[in-house]
């Protein structure tokens, strides 16, 4: 009677990983104006101090297709991890300038659809983030079910570095002197 249970518990459980998906929303308010925080979030040359976490470092981003920020465009972003090289495919779904960018990004292990949108809040930006996405394996879904509050607990430190960087007095001058 006990492997009765056991089997119907795995097989719940084996239903119930495959057809988990991982959803995650995260909002930050820097005390910059929208414009600044899109432009530092966007910049390639800065990504590498924010989008690193202790388990990967972002190394390159690289276009393979079309252009900077268009629609359908493909990049190449690479990131190294436990001494090894991580390739992620980028493909840009929507861009407005100073309000979103959305993207959907994927490795041989997960595929995500991700959403950036900056609106103006209290004299600063707010910056959610909507992510969306399932792993390509029953092992990759397992892993994303049982790790997602580690994953929410990365990002949140990411996102941590890009509100320090925005608000950085050194990124505040470069953006102002773009400007003139």
């Amino acid at each position: 009677m006990i492997w009765v249970f056991v089997l119907l518990l795995l097989v719940f459980l084996a239903w119930l990983i495959s057809k988990s998906t991982y959803k995650s929303d995260l909002e930050i308010i820097v005390n910059a104006p929208r414009s600044h925080a899109f432009s530092v979030a966007m910049d390639e040359s800065l990504m590498g101090q924010w989008l690193s976490s202790d388990q990967m470092t972002f190394k390159s981003m690289e276009n393979i297709s079309g252009g900077r920020k268009e629609i359908g465009s493909q990049w190449k972003l690479t990131y190294e991890g436990r001494g090894r090289e991580i390739e992620m495919s980028e493909t840009v779904t929507d861009y407005i300038e100073n309000e979103l960018f959305a993207f959907d990004i994927e490795d041989s292990f997960a595929k995500f659809h991700v959403i950036m949108r900056f609106e103006d809040r209290d004299g600063g930006t707010l910056i959610t983030e909507r992510t969306e996405g399932t792993g390509k394996s029953i092992a990759a879904r397992a892993m994303l079910l049982f790790f997602g509050r580690s994953a929410e607990r990365t990002k949140r430190k990411m996102y941590e570095k890009l509100k320090s960087l925005i608000e950085s007095p050194h990124t505040m001058l470069d953006s102002s002197a773009e400007e003139e």
